[in-house]
């Protein structure tokens, strides 16, 4: 019954999402703040993308070791979702932005 409500959540949560998403589509004249904030994370993607398996496989497991949490899947999902997150904007911060800018100035 444990992995069913798992299961459910997940689809549901993505279900509504997107339906969020579409939502916000059909009215682009309004500024929707949820999609703002899903745009604002779509720029950090390819950093996310980078960073997201060494967050899943060395910081998960120490922080969740740390904190006593193994095995607590919810416990799993949020520090990996906000692992992720940080580490792809902070390796666009320091990274990705600099050398955009470096790139724009020596290439206009």
């Amino acid at each position: 019954a444990d992995q069913f409500s798992k299961l459910t959540w997940g689809c549901t949560s993505v279900y509504l999402v997107f339906g969020l998403v579409l939502v916000c589509f059909l009215e682009p004249s309004k500024q929707v703040r949820p999609l703002r904030l899903v745009a604002l994370i779509g720029s950090w993607s390819y950093p996310i993308y980078l960073w997201h398996l060494c967050v899943q496989n060395w910081t998960v497991p120490f922080i969740l070791r740390t904190l006593g949490l193994t095995g607590n899947w919810y416990a799993y999902a949020i520090v990996y979702l906000c692992g992720s997150l940080a580490f792809g904007y902070l390796a666009y911060r320091f990274i990705d932005e600099p050398v955009m800018r470096l790139r724009d100035r020596l290439l206009p």
